[in-house]
């Protein structure tokens, strides 16, 4: 097509694209702290059971139980960068 962006031009967007997304995440779970939430938790990886929020935010849980598709009410306790942990209530 006529008249394209460079493509360097291209990358520089994307990157600073992504990069708000992750600080704007960043933030967001931030906030998430201390507060009770709603998880479908989905799928075993190590010692945590990780699920999603109605939001789509990841959270994992350390658990030995099998929480596979149950929702339950998880407490924020820790978020490390777009990491979310918590605990079920």
């Amino acid at each position: 097509m006529p008249m394209q962006i460079d493509e360097q031009i291209k990358e520089q967007r994307s990157k600073k694209l992504l990069e708000l997304s992750d600080k704007n995440q960043i933030e967001y779970n931030e906030e998430l702290k201390g507060k009770e939430i709603y998880v479908l938790f989905e799928e075993r990886e190590n010692e945590y059971f990780k699920g999603h929020t109605q939001n789509y935010i990841l959270v994992k849980v350390k658990t030995n139980q099998d929480l596979q598709n149950q929702i339950k009410k998880v407490k924020v306790l820790e978020t490390n960068g777009i990491d979310v942990e918590g605990k079920i209530v």
